[in-house]
């Protein structure tokens, strides 16, 4: 099952869309795909819980050998530039498998296979890239507590964190948050700059 937000703003809907790419691409049965959990803290440690909508409570999301799934969380920190416009973070997808369920066909441990379909997937974004992918169970889960982890990472089970360095703009406020259209057809700010891409090239408003 995927979820998505239903009118997110912010990180939530750079998630929306990472997370719809990746479940179109991968295609799998028995896949739960998060949205965005929460670092809560419990008894034994921080666990990640993701807010289950029909139910309208928390769940915690981490591995559950009956289904394969994946969630989402935040970086602690956000950079702010341009005078608050655009954002800069890091977004952490983690994903937990059975690569006997989820890549049949192949017939050793097709780990690599997954990797590089969700790595191209994320890609995709208009958002962000990939910045690092992480394995090893300690290492996937380091911001959470592990001690109620029973499972191995070895064959048929996987798991993996993927880092995605994204940017993305709070929508804007009533008063347009200080940007017009200039006579050329370009964004521009009110000190007359005009919005750049990263490639450094003019966005350009088609009407």
């Amino acid at each position: 099952m995927l979820t998505l937000k239903e009118n997110p703003v912010g990180v939530d809907l750079v998630i929306n869309e990472i997370n719809n790419l990746v479940y179109n691409e991968l295609n799998f049965e028995n896949y739960e795909a998060y949205h965005r959990a929460f670092k809560q803290q419990s008894e034994r440690g921080v666990i990640p819980e993701a807010f289950i909508y029909d139910t309208r409570d928390y769940k915690e999301c981490f591995y559950d050998d009956r289904v394969n799934s994946s969630f989402f969380y935040t970086s602690d920190s956000t950079d702010f530039v341009d005078n608050g416009r655009l954002v800069n973070t890091t977004v952490s997808m983690v994903f937990q498998v059975n690569l006997d369920e989820v890549a049949p066909a192949i017939k050793h441990r097709g780990d690599e296979e997954i990797h590089r379909v969700v790595v191209n997937a994320i890609n995709k974004s208009v958002y962000g890239t990939v910045s690092s992918l992480v394995v090893g169970i300690d290492n996937v889960y380091n911001e959470f507590d592990t001690s109620q982890i029973t499972y191995t990472d070895m064959q048929p089970f996987h798991c993996f964190r993927v880092d995605i360095d994204v940017s993305y703009a709070y929508g804007c406020c009533a008063d347009g948050c200080g940007l017009v259209i200039d006579e050329t057809g370009f964004l521009q700010t009110v000190d007359g700059g005009n919005i750049l891409l990263a490639n450094g090239y003019r966005i350009i408003i088609n009407n």
